[in-house]
Order: C-alpha cells, then sequence, then structure tokens
C-alpha cells in the first residue's frame, strides 16, 4: 500500500518508489525510461541534489557508464545500445540518511520531468 507510480506527461519516464520508508532501511526505487527516450545508444537521467544529498546510494542496475555531478543535479549516463525498441529499467539501491518528508525531482536531461514526495520514518 506505501509503493506507488509517478509518469511524466508524455509518459517518457516513470517511477515506482514508496511512499512512506524507513531511516536507514534499504529501498530501491525502479526507474523506467521509454524507446522513445533513448538517444544515441544512450539514456541520461537527472536527480535533483536537493534530493540525492539525503540518500546513502549502494548500487545502480544497470551501472552507469558515468555520473556527472552538477550544482543542482545529478546526472546519470547509461548505456543502452542493446535495449532498442525496449524500456530501460533502472534501479538505485539505497538508504534514506534524512527524516520525515523529503521532495525529489527527476527527469531526462533535455526532456520531461517528475516530482514525487516520501515520508521518512525513524
Amino acid at each position: 500500500a506505501s509503493t506507488t507510480h509517478a509518469t511524466t506527461e508524455d509518459d517518457s519516464l516513470s517511477l515506482e518508489y514508496g511512499r512512506i520508508e524507513r531511516h536507514h532501511a534499504p529501498s530501491d526505487p525502479i526507474i523506467d525510461v521509454a524507446p522513445d527516450a533513448i538517444a544515441n545508444g544512450e539514456v541520461r537521467i537527472w536527480i535533483s541534489r536537493d534530493y540525492i544529498d539525503t540518500l546513502s546510494i549502494g548500487t545502480i542496475f544497470p551501472e552507469p557508464e558515468r555520473v556527472v555531478v552538477e550544482p543542482d543535479r545529478v546526472v546519470y549516463v547509461f548505456a543502452a545500445g542493446e535495449a532498442a525498441g525496449e524500456p530501460l529499467t533502472i534501479m538505485i539501491k539505497h538508504e534514506h540518511d534524512g527524516y520525515w518528508q523529503q521532495q525529489g525531482e527527476l527527469g531526462l536531461v533535455d526532456g520531461a520531468s517528475l516530482a514525487f514526495t516520501q515520508f521518512i520514518l525513524p
């Protein structure tokens, strides 16, 4: 009951995540990127720095080709050549370092974005 979904208006990106989670408990949200959003064999997604700075990132699957840290966001670049014609599914295993209400945003570089809110319990 605590799992929910957020999707961009153009359906290019969707996020399945826990609406209510626990501090320092494992979490593994799932990001799905539509085939139309794959450009030149790669996917570039970003996550807001305000949100990502409240996390301890464990593993990311598939592993990103590179990570670019910008002032207001972190960009993850994934190879998607083998996924042509199919959605790319990304899982970011992490733990929350913060408490209470956490707001985040993620999106495609030069594309649509979505906002989400989580409540982190002690």
